[in-house]
């Protein structure tokens, strides 16, 4: 497992090694160091790598959400304010190599128009759920791990350390089936207030268009 985390900094090391103009003498000595980790590596746990490295059952579920959908939104300010409510649509679709599920959407909200992008993927070598989100709101992103329950529910959990304090949340993601899902984003501390139960900012029901 110890390679598996490795092989992306591996990567980075390789292609950092490649240099422009004349080589100095140490440069013209063979550059062979970075493999050597290959060199001694069980043939078994090379090939478990590189299983893991490819796309699985997980990622031909979320293949199935790739296309053009309907969001319906419900979103709330804090607990016991009413929810705004808007339409949004959103486009899924499936990048490099089939490991994530990347979809953007753009909307207006409380006067002010935004754009989103999530991606979804699954993490073959921990068994768990990861999400990347990112929009126009802010100039940072957000992230979620986690594991899907009996009832078919994915939570991701994350954290945000900002300026105000810590933001501790968890996405709630169910594929309900192949033209509908829904997403939510519950908040348990914000700004340094905990909530006795979690509050829900956001749910969005999709629909296939």
């Amino acid at each position: 497992m110890h390679a598996i985390r490795h092989l992306t900094v591996l990567v980075l090391l390789v292609g950092s090694s490649v240099s422009c103009g004349t080589p100095s003498r140490h440069d013209a000595q063979p550059a062979e160091p970075e493999m050597a980790m290959f060199d001694m590596m069980d043939p078994a746990a090379m090939a478990e790598m590189m299983a893991l490295a490819q796309p699985g059952p997980e990622h031909e579920i979320l293949a199935r959400y790739a296309g053009e959908w309907q969001g319906e939104i419900s979103m709330s300010m804090g607990p016991g304010i009413e929810p705004i409510t808007h339409v949004s649509p959103a486009s899924c679709r499936m990048i490099l190599g089939g490991r994530y599920l990347q979809m953007s959407s753009a909307g207006e909200l409380m006067g002010q128009t935004y754009d989103s992008l999530t991606m979804l993927g699954f993490d073959r070598r921990n068994n768990a759920w990861t999400l990347v989100g990112l929009d126009t709101v802010g100039t940072y992103w957000v992230t979620g791990v986690g594991k899907q329950d009996e009832q078919g529910v994915i939570r991701m959990h994350g954290r945000d350390d900002s300026p105000t304090g810590p933001q501790v949340y968890f996405f709630e993601m169910q594929f309900v089936s192949d033209d509908e899902f829904v997403s939510a984003v519950y908040f348990t501390e914000v700004g340094g207030q905990t909530y006795d139960e979690p509050f829900k900012m956001v749910e969005v029901h999709y629909t296939r268009k």
